[in-house]
């Protein structure tokens, strides 16, 4: 069939002659102007030009055909695709849907144009497609979510909806979505949650009886069991029946406002009163006549302050009846409901009337002893200064400076002795002695009856406080007076001057700090010991005997001189605890 080019003239056509008119009149100037050699190679050019077209539309109408038939295959892929496709425009109504889609909604797809897709969705349902979208806005990837559609013959299917957003180049927004019918399976999934949940009531109901004959079973166990506890309890009410009343001690129980809930056989017996006569009533009015009002109030405030500090505790108490004053100890506790509130007082009285008269009968003896002690200690003291009266006697009859010297000696000891009798008579203890005190007294006299010097030498004390026994106080007060006697002989020749030091302080050493270890210290200013200390210790009778107390005091004297000159005598020892006095 041969077509006209002239029929088909149209804008094209007509470009495409007037671009030509003005090739062809500049090619044909050109061809005049050119040499016959390239107007021929022109032509040439022109012809080969002229092929390369028909070629290419020979091309471009394949390509033309191939186009058209794969848009044929595509159209009947979308319309005939198992699942339903639609386009929906930004407001949400249906620009386009597959033949799938009108047989899944009962719609032609024409009549689909312009509709809503959100008319076709089941009412409850809507929510999940409205929040679908907005997630879809929001993160412009696919989303996908199951809900109910409605056809427009009103049946219901399950669909699983899939849709995602498309921009173009001019932000036109619209939407692809995919339809997918899964009302079988839903309908499947929603049979067998049925048959479950009826499975599910059938081994409910199974359980059901095996529990009600568990029950059952219980029940008569429990029955049983209830019986022996009941005799179990009874039992131990029994018990605690034939306890409380056996009990020698007076046990009670009141209620906040102090009336008597339980009373014992031996409160019944020792105020005279039957157990009817008690209970219900407060002491105050059941014991009339027995206790006296006052002390019937203060054992009613013995019972508020258990119940104000909400603990137990012991008190002793008292009271008047016809055979004489009574003395008891109380242990009283809060009785507790099973909420934990507090809704009375026990108690348990201990009669001790005949330990108490005991205990005050052994005071008297005690203070009796006491007494005896004292005056034996006073006793003592007289008689070592009339030891010390007699010496001063015989000294004033003696011609001899030797012994004058030597009985003066023996003076201070013998006052050494009778100071520490003083200090247990004055202080009312025998048994202990405060030994920083009594040394310190003890050197000031002992510096008094020796000093020779007219105020030339100065007594320095510093003296810590120490308890000890007698035996260590008289050790240590015969060995003061001697280190006291040594440097005021032998430290400061007539004339001269200095001071002496007496020091008891703890002492300090890293290895023992646990211990209890003390050092008396004596020290003196004076002109030191001679280079033969050795010879003038061995012939001296009063560093023999100071060394034979140090030892009898638990240490070891040691003799040196300190860098300023001088002598320092010291001793550390361990402080004992005072032995108990033992009373015959």
């Amino acid at each position: 069939m041969l077509i006209d080019p002239l029929a088909s003239k149209g804008p094209l056509r007509e470009r495409a002659e007037l671009i030509y008119e003005e090739t062809a009149a500049r090619s044909l100037h050109d061809l005049q102007a050119s040499s016959p050699e390239l107007a021929m190679q022109a032509l040439q050019e022109l012809g080969v030009h002229q092929i390369e077209l028909e070629l290419q539309n020979e091309e471009l109408r394949r390509t033309q055909v191939q186009l058209f038939v794969s848009n044929q295959r595509y159209i009947g892929l979308y319309d005939l695709a198992p699942v339903g496709y639609c386009t929906l425009s930004e407001a949400g109504s249906i620009l386009q849907a597959n033949l799938t889609s009108g047989t899944l909604l009962g719609m032609a797809r024409d009549a689909m144009v312009d509709v809503p897709l959100s008319r076709f969705i089941f009412r409850e349902d809507q929510d999940i497609y409205y929040l679908t979208s907005r997630k879809l806005m929001r993160e412009r990837r696919p989303q996908c979510c199951e809900l109910r559609m409605v056809r427009v013959d009103g049946a219901q299917i399950w669909v699983n909806l899939a849709i995602k957003v498309e921009e173009d180049e001019a932000a036109q927004i619209t939407f692809l979505v995919a339809l997918s019918d899964i009302t079988e399976r839903k309908q499947a999934a929603i049979a067998k949650a049925a048959s479950e949940r009826a499975l599910e009531a059938k081994e409910a109901n199974q359980r059901i009886e095996g529990l009600s004959l568990k029950v059952a079973i219980d029940a008569a166990e429990a029955k049983k069991h209830a019986g022996q506890l009941a005799d179990e309890l009874e039992v131990n009410r029994a018990l605690m029946t034939s306890i409380i009343d056996e009990s020698l001690s007076l046990i009670y129980a009141t209620d906040l406002e102090g009336r008597f809930l339980i009373v014992n056989r031996a409160f019944e017996n020792r105020f005279g009163r039957c157990r009817l006569e008690l209970l219900g009533r407060t002491r105050a009015d059941a014991l009339s006549g027995i206790m006296p009002a006052e002390v019937a109030a203060e054992h009613f405030r013995n019972d508020q302050l258990v119940v104000a500090k909400e603990h137990s505790y012991e008190v002793e108490e008292t009271n008047e009846e016809p055979d004489g004053t009574h003395f008891y100890i109380s242990q009283k506790h809060p009785l507790r409901d099973p909420g934990g509130r507090i809704f009375g007082v026990a108690g348990i009285s201990t009669d001790l009337t005949g330990r108490k008269n005991l205990e005050l009968a052994l005071q008297g003896l005690v203070k009796d002893k006491e007494s005896l002690l004292k005056e034996v200690h006073h006793r003592v003291k007289n008689n070592l200064q009339v030891i010390s009266s007699l010496l001063s006697l015989e000294a004033r009859r003696s011609k001899s400076a030797t012994t004058e010297a030597v009985i003066d000696d023996m003076k201070n000891r013998i006052f050494a002795m009778a100071q520490l009798h003083e200090s247990l008579y004055r202080s009312g203890t025998f048994a202990s002695v405060d030994l920083g005190a009594y040394l310190g007294q003890l050197a000031k006299h002992s510096f008094r009856a020796l000093s020779e010097h007219n105020g030339l030498v100065q007594l320095k004390l510093n003296m810590g406080s120490v308890t000890v026994g007698m035996d260590q106080a008289g050790s240590a007060g015969l060995l003061l007076n001697e280190l006291i006697s040594n440097c005021l002989k032998h430290g400061f020749p007539e004339g001269s001057s200095g001071e002496i030091g007496v020091e008891l302080q703890p002492f300090t050493d890293a290895e023992l700090l646990s211990d209890n270890r003390w050092c008396l210290r004596v020290s003196d200013t004076g002109v030191g010991f001679p280079s033969n200390l050795d010879e003038k210790r061995a012939a001296s009778l009063g560093l023999q005997l100071a060394g034979d107390l140090g030892q009898q005091l638990g240490g070891t004297l040691t003799i040196g001189s300190p860098a300023g000159g001088g002598t320092q005598f010291s001793i550390v020892f361990t402080a004992m605890e005072p032995k108990a006095l033992v009373m015959p």
